[in-house]
């Protein structure tokens, strides 16, 4: 089970875009392939560092996650 951290941190607060501020999202796909085999990918994603992007729709910031060169495995 999770736990917050206490305070939570505000985009205010933490200004991202930065190496020390990059938030990276990893995640695993398993699946069973046609002929029966075990198959998986894992994949990392990244919003910040250099390849920050974002944009504001009705007042609301968006940022748009990026697939990251490293983390990257498949089988």
């Amino acid at each position: 089970m999770s736990q917050q951290k206490s305070p939570t941190l505000t985009i205010p607060q933490l200004p991202l875009g930065t190496p020390a501020s990059t938030i990276y999202i990893y995640g695993i796909v398993t699946y069973e392939d046609a002929f029966g085999g075990k198959r998986y990918m894992r994949f990392r994603l990244t919003w910040g560092g250099p390849d920050k992007r974002s944009f504001i729709k009705d007042g609301e910031s968006f940022g748009v996650l990026f697939p990251n060169p490293e983390g990257n495995e498949a089988n």
